[in-house]
């Protein structure tokens, strides 16, 4: 009886060892990939964060072109301005006095008239023109701008999606492990309840 008890208890030795040797190398499995999903969500923090920072700078930029084309419309409707009063004087003055003033070329005597010599005005055309050029440029880029800053809002989208399916991936995997672990206890508490029981049969 002593030798029958002892091969068992050996070879119910073997087994335990070699389902904890199993059980130790998928643990070890588990362990090393969920230290793998924990580096790439780390890693998706961070393209996050470089990727937020990212749309404040686009935003910002978008702010500041938002500003400088109210300037240019403000600089453009003042040199429209000037101009509509050009016109009205130098229409009021060929209305009064045609024959005095053929060319515009010279005030009425006692008043100041300071736009007359800038008709026609090649330099507030040239203004407008550039004005509307800069308009143009202006949005141009805009429309990069805001494309681009789509673009990274969608990335940063899908930089959260990505980071969610780490999170969820990363709690399957401990809940998997905590299974393990508490499957491992169970099995084991139970074989040891079984030897115990067994020994007192025996004896």
């Amino acid at each position: 009886p002593l030798i029958g008890e002892f091969g068992e208890e050996h070879i119910f030795s073997l087994y335990g060892a070699k389902e904890t040797s199993l059980l130790k190398s998928e643990k070890a499995s588990l362990q090393q990939q969920l230290n793998q999903f924990q580096h790439e969500l780390q890693k998706s923090k961070e393209r996050e964060e470089q990727l937020e920072e990212m749309i404040q700078a686009y935003e910002k930029l978008c702010v500041e072109k938002a500003d400088l084309e109210s300037e240019l419309a403000e600089m453009r409707a003042l040199v429209e301005t000037h101009l509509s009063r050009i016109r009205s004087l130098e229409q009021q003055l060929r209305q009064r006095d045609p024959g005095t003033f053929p060319g515009l070329g010279t005030p009425l005597p006692g008043q100041e008239v300071p736009f007359l010599t800038l008709h026609p005005n090649p330099s507030l055309t040239h203004v407008l023109e550039r004005a509307g050029g800069w308009q143009s440029r202006g949005l141009e880029a805009a429309g990069r701008l805001e494309a681009e800053l789509e673009a990274a809002r969608q990335e940063t989208q899908r930089a959260q999606h990505r980071e969610e399916h780490l999170k969820a991936e990363c709690e399957r995997l401990q809940a998997e492990l905590k299974h393990l672990q508490d499957t491992r206890e169970q099995e084991q508490s139970e074989r040891d309840m079984a030897w115990v029981k067994k020994v007192g049969d025996d004896q």
